[in-house]
């Protein structure tokens, strides 16, 4: 039984080969690379749409209030010479001085709103040219990974029907067992027990529980790393 189960895994480590090969290949690291870009693209278009706006609305209402303070200054400017009083003067001395700071500060806003404007302008731009790198990069990658996977096409093939021969005469209940482990990414899954009293791959201390049911069954699993450990 543990015979044909190891040749079962003989012919399974080609094609674990093979797949670690698929997996490992550059032009699908790259094109998941890409798509995962393409993505989340989109969460950040809509950041900087709303940060456009907002930033857009704010220097609308800066530039308005800015225009209006002028208004007001021309208009005091114009009735300044109404004044003679000493305290009018004062008066109208201070109020310029106000007027002046106003609009100074307001500039100040307007100013540092279209360098944030810029700077969301050159971002987008910035993102729009990484969106169409990443959309060639996902179309070629993608189509050379396709045709790297299908130059194994046939080989996988060949090696599934070897597998597929050799389950028809491994035990239905071990055979689910070897390929849960096998999806649960344990590899090699078969280790030849020594009776050290420890696993021959992790060298975590086997229970005596788990010897003696060895010596019943055949295999047992290792309790830490999931081998099949077999005599």
């Amino acid at each position: 039984m543990m015979e044909k189960l190891l040749e079962y895994q003989s012919v399974d480590a080609e094609l674990k080969a093979i797949e670690q090969e698929l997996s490992a290949n550059e032009d699908r690291k790259k094109g998941i690379a890409a798509k995962k870009f393409l993505d989340g693209v989109n969460d950040s278009l809509a950041e900087l749409d709303a940060k456009a706006a907002e930033f857009d609305s704010a220097y609308t209402k800066y530039t308005q209030a800015y225009a209006k303070l002028c208004e007001v200054q021309q208009e005091f400017e114009g009735t300044a010479g109404d004044y003679s009083g000493e305290d009018e003067i004062v008066f109208i001395k201070k109020k310029a001085q106000e007027l002046m700071d106003e609009l100074k500060a307001l500039e100040k806003q307007i100013v540092r709103l279209q360098e944030e404007i810029l700077s969301i302008t050159e971002q987008y731009n910035g993102l729009k040219k990484k969106t169409l790198a990443a959309q060639k990069q996902f179309k070629e990658c993608g189509q050379k990974y396709m045709e790297f996977k299908e130059s194994k096409a046939e080989a996988k093939n060949k090696i599934a029907e070897k597998l597929a021969e050799l389950e028809k005469d491994i035990p239905e209940e071990l055979m689910e067992v070897y390929k849960k482990k096998r999806a649960d990414k344990i590899y090699p899954i078969l280790y030849e027990y020594n009776g050290s009293g420890f696993c021959p791959y992790c060298r975590t201390e086997i229970p005596r529980l788990s010897e003696s049911n060895m010596a019943k069954n055949g295999y047992v699993s290792c309790d830490n790393c999931g081998r099949i450990l077999y005599k």
